[in-house]
């Protein structure tokens, strides 16, 4: 997502037009979304344990059907403009970001902990 010059930076306060962006993008995308995800991601998925898989792939259903389900508690990543996180579970996390035609664009699906040493 490209950056303007009336964003402002990490740690700061979200800008009028973030908060209205914050607002917009889950419900741009309930309005028939679709989802892309690099070959990355599945390469990874397939390594996780079934259970897991499965509660990722239900995850990502859920964020197609309804990014704003109570469930996911999705919400964007402090410290980031365009980077979101929803819950799979009470450990795992699932991040992506919303593309210029309101796609879901799935980046990582990960335990919670990496999420917070991650630098965005």
């Amino acid at each position: 997502m490209a950056t303007t010059s009336d964003e402002s930076g990490p740690g700061q306060p979200p800008t009028p037009a973030q908060r209205d962006q914050d607002e917009k993008q889950p419900e741009r995308a309930a309005r028939g979304t679709r989802f892309v995800a690099p070959p990355r991601f599945y390469k990874a998925l397939k390594k996780k344990p079934k259970d897991l898989q499965g509660a990722i792939l239900r995850c990502m259903e859920r964020l197609d059907e309804d990014p704003r389900h109570p469930g996911l508690q999705t919400h964007r990543i402090k410290g980031t403009i365009a980077t979101w996180e929803a819950y799979i579970d009470k450990a795992n996390r699932i991040t992506f970001e919303y593309g210029p035609d309101g796609e879901i664009q799935f980046l990582n699906h990960c335990n919670h902990d990496i999420i917070k040493k991650a630098t965005f």
